[in-house]
């Protein structure tokens, strides 16, 4: 894996990753994994969704450019929105933690209920490590322990197995995310009640996949096969800020990263956000964020 943040596939992660306990490549899950693992040495944008349990050790973890303490029990949601940086600890408090990662065609095989999963999902990616209870420490880890069994020992209905327990596993863990939000005034909003809503979620996913070639919202209109006047409109109603503004959040969040963490310089990266030319993106990211892109590279170093 390269050393800046590219959006990978789940077998380009097993290749880093070193371990093939996933039935037919879909998906990793493993146990007692050590924060010296190349899987948490680079910055990393996978095109994979994963759950995390810290199960031992103390440390930093840097998730969207943000800094987050790590400990025993913080529980760690990852999808492909997020960009993963590392894990940093010293010597004396090295992190261990077990993990389950799939890639979105394997979760969409299972047939879960969408509907109430993807709008959890947003609250999660605002939120994407929490502190659980004992309780709940050793719920999830009764789980993903009896994952990774079934992953390890070659059985005729293994597949059925695992899919079973993988769906169990993941409404468990978002259940504890629900419940963590369970005051949130967002909690009355996590269902999705209207074809607007689904619209909203439709146009997020389409965001997330496309941000790094496509900025106009036609584009977005275009694919959701309405009119830009509408999605705008559905998108302020659903959200309470513009399409645009997420629209303008992705691309320079993805843009922040590469200048903080790649070696590819401004005319590189504004290439690999398909920006014309340097300078079209130099002003883009000013108009933004209010400094430019060599500003922000020099300030942050």
């Amino acid at each position: 894996m390269k050393n800046q943040s590219n959006l990978v596939s789940i077998e380009e992660v097993q290749r880093v990753f070193n371990r093939q306990t996933g039935v037919k490549g879909d998906f990793i899950i493993d146990v007692d994994i050590s924060s010296r693992s190349n899987i948490f040495k680079f910055p990393l944008k996978a095109d994979v969704f994963a759950l995390v349990l810290v199960t031992d050790g103390k440390g930093e973890m840097n998730v969207n450019l943000h800094s987050y303490e790590i400990r025993k029990g913080s529980f760690i949601v990852y999808t492909p929105s997020i960009i993963f940086h590392s894990i940093r600890s010293s010597a004396e408090d090295v992190v261990k933690a077990d993990i389950f990662m799939a890639s979105p065609e394997y979760l969409s095989d299972l047939q879960l209920d969408l509907r109430k999963l993807l709008p959890l999902g947003l609250l999660m990616a605002d939120n994407p490590i929490i502190q659980i209870s004992e309780k709940e420490q050793k719920h999830m880890k009764t789980h993903m322990e009896f994952m990774y069994g079934i992953a390890t020992t070659e059985s005729i209905y293994q597949k059925e197995i695992f899919s079973n327990a993988c769906k169990t596993f993941i409404f468990s863990a978002a259940e504890i995310f629900a419940n963590r939000f369970a005051n949130d005034s967002n909690i009355e909003n996590m269902y999705i009640k209207s074809h607007k809503d689904l619209l909203f979620q439709k146009f997020m996913l389409l965001l997330n996949e496309n941000h790094t070639r496509e900025r106009s919202v036609n584009f977005y209109a275009d694919q959701l096969h309405i009119s830009p006047k509408y999605l705008s409109t559905l998108v302020l109603e659903a959200s309470g800020k513009k399409a645009t503004y997420w629209i303008n959040s992705f691309v320079v969040l993805e843009a922040k990263s590469l200048l903080k963490f790649s070696l590819m310089n401004i005319q590189e990266i504004a290439y690999a956000l398909n920006f014309p030319n340097q300078s079209f993106f130099g002003k883009y990211f000013k108009r933004v964020t209010g400094i430019t892109p060599s500003e922000y590279r020099k300030k942050d170093k």
